[in-house]
């Protein structure tokens, strides 16, 4: 299994609904991994594993999406941006929910820090890896649960 996300020091451990029940779901299939496991050294890692995940939905605060503004980009927003003549959309979720090949981006991450407080209509120029820059439109702000 892939390492824990970080979450920066300081930084609040935001949940969706579904990303609380994706930790408790992983809690659960660890539990059980753990009472089935003899060997030592795995059930030692097993542990650890478990640790760091109890620590994680201690600390888990669930937002409720329909409290933030609905156009403006916040935590759980669906965000469609055009960049580069396409047109792709993004949600910010926490840490532990996020993928970026099914589009879930992390809000501790530099895009999203990037769109937090943007509305529809307005241009981020955006930096890439390569040291160069592109200009990215939001063309449309909602808030929905992912499933």
């Amino acid at each position: 299994m892939a390492a824990r996300a970080v979450i920066p020091p300081g930084a609040p451990n935001w949940v969706t609904p579904r990303g609380l029940r994706l930790l408790q779901e992983e809690s659960e299939y660890l539990n059980t991994e753990l009472r089935h496991e003899e060997d030592k050294a795995k059930k030692s890692a097993l542990q650890q594993r478990l640790a760091e995940l109890d620590q994680r939905l201690a600390s888990a605060k669930i937002i409720d999406l329909t409290s933030n503004p609905p156009e403006e980009i916040r935590f759980g927003a669906t965000v469609k941006l055009l960049s580069q003549g396409e047109e792709s959309v993004i949600k910010l979720v926490g840490a532990d929910e996020s993928d970026l090949s099914t589009g879930l981006i992390s809000i501790h991450s530099p895009l999203a820090k990037a769109l937090l407080g943007k509305r529809p209509g307005q241009t981020l120029n955006l930096n890439t890896d390569d040291g160069g820059e592109i200009s990215t439109v939001i063309l449309d702000v909602t808030y929905m649960e992912v499933t």
